[in-house]
């Protein structure tokens, strides 16, 4: 894996170089843009070769000191192509929104705002920074899906519960009861802290996934991901070929 970060990192710096020898014109938003790759495979380099949390942790903020910007000169070279006015506040409030980026994402080891808790692990011929973001809320847009299928769809959550069909409009047995189970592939990143769970929808031909994610610090399973929201066949009363 270092050799690889390594030719990377060097075919990107040497793209800095050819494109300031080749680009006439010396269009600062190309070079800052070829400066950002290459600084940010340069730290992707240095992360896989350190030997301490310290020094990874530093290769760490090379790379987003690298990757942060590169949207913005994306953006800038954008505009020239497409000659539009740039608007000098608006430049400098994404500079600064730039700016308090980098200060966030380069915090890990000063402080625990951007990571929880961080450490390094040996794998795969390198170095790889072990991160934990800690349990994350819901999006805007996660809620936004959810109302959207608790309104219009509200048959959806129901038929999880066993005995719910298409043919009863999807009301369940009682006790209410929701069965979770594994497949073979389960625990395929257990070690990571993650368990894949299957759950089977009344109204769908294959069982839908959830995964988990555990905090070691208290034993406490959190709900990572969600595949269990999608469309299903509508319920015998809403079906006008019924």
């Amino acid at each position: 894996m270092s050799l690889a970060y390594g030719i990377i990192a060097i075919i990107s710096l040497s793209m800095v170089g050819i494109c300031v020898l080749a680009d006439k014109k010396r269009d600062e938003w190309l070079i800052w843009l070829f400066v950002s790759v290459a600084v940010c495979n340069l730290g992707y380099f240095m992360l896989s070769v350190s030997k301490e949390l310290d020094a990874a942790l530093n290769s760490n903020r090379i790379t987003y000191l690298g990757s942060v910007f590169l949207p913005f000169f994306l953006l800038m070279m954008v505009q020239r192509f497409c000659k539009i006015k740039r608007n000098k506040k608006i430049t400098t409030l994404l500079i600064l929104l730039g700016v308090v980026m980098l200060g966030i994402t380069t915090s890990p080891g000063i402080l625990p705002i951007y990571y929880k808790t961080v450490g390094i692990e040996f794998a795969g011929g390198g170095t790889k920074l072990v991160r934990e973001y800690g349990p994350r809320g819901l999006t805007p847009s996660d809620r936004q899906f959810i109302a959207d299928r608790f309104r219009d769809k509200d048959y959806v959550p129901r038929s999880y519960f066993v005995g719910a069909t298409p043919d009863n409009n999807y009301e369940p047995s009682e006790p209410l009861t929701i069965k979770f189970f594994e497949n073979p592939y389960a625990r395929q990143n257990i070690d990571e802290g993650y368990l894949t769970l299957q759950v089977e929808s009344g109204g769908a031909d294959s069982p839908r996934q959830i995964r988990l994610r555990t905090k070691p610090s208290t034993g406490e399973w959190f709900l990572w991901e969600q595949f269990i929201l999608s469309d299903i066949r509508p319920p015998k009363s809403a079906d006008p070929w019924a």
